[in-house]
């Protein structure tokens, strides 16, 4: 047990004269010193972005539509840029229902049209891109419309749509 005790008041003292070690000293001949203050703040992305649950297509209009929203307070890494993307729909533009039959619809936004003839690749298409971080105040996308373009049964129809958001390097920075 004194070994045990004697091995820990050895390293106690070690790590004591290495602290006094790395210390800076004021003496008769130095009669000031100074020490250096660091902080570090780790530079990091945070945001919110709302898209909303479902979209309602109006049976009257075959229209319907919805944006995309940045909350306020959201912050990238200096230089960066965040792009909201549109990546897939589960079934294609078609809107489905129960017993499979499919109604197709288009989306535009952004002076862009897709459908089922486009290819929305492996990047997805951007809905929204922002840099200007922190927002102070909510940002929104232009309108995202979806529109009916064929014709169906009576009946309940459905898709999914899947977003994602990418943060790269901004041209330019």
């Amino acid at each position: 047990m004194k070994k045990i005790i004697a091995i820990v008041l050895s390293l106690c003292l070690l790590c004591c004269a290495a602290a006094l070690a790395e210390s800076t000293n004021i003496t008769p001949d130095s009669q000031s010193t100074s020490a250096t203050v660091t902080y570090t703040i780790t530079a990091k992305d945070e945001y919110t972005i709302v898209i909303p649950p479902s979209i309602t297509i109006d049976s009257d209009t075959k229209t319907g539509s919805f944006t995309v929203k940045l909350l306020a307070g959201a912050s990238l890494v200096s230089g960066n840029e965040m792009n909201i993307k549109m990546m897939s729909t589960k079934n294609d533009f078609k809107l489905m229902d129960e017993a499979g039959n499919a109604v197709a619809y288009k989306i535009q936004a952004r002076g862009l049209t897709w459908d089922a003839n486009s290819d929305l690749g492996t990047t997805g298409k951007v809905l929204m891109s922002a840099y200007n971080f922190p927002t102070t105040e909510d940002k929104t996308s232009d309108p995202v419309t979806l529109t009916v373009t064929g014709g169906g049964q009576a009946g309940t129809y459905s898709d999914q749509l899947n977003f994602a958001v990418s943060i790269s390097t901004r041209p330019g920075t």
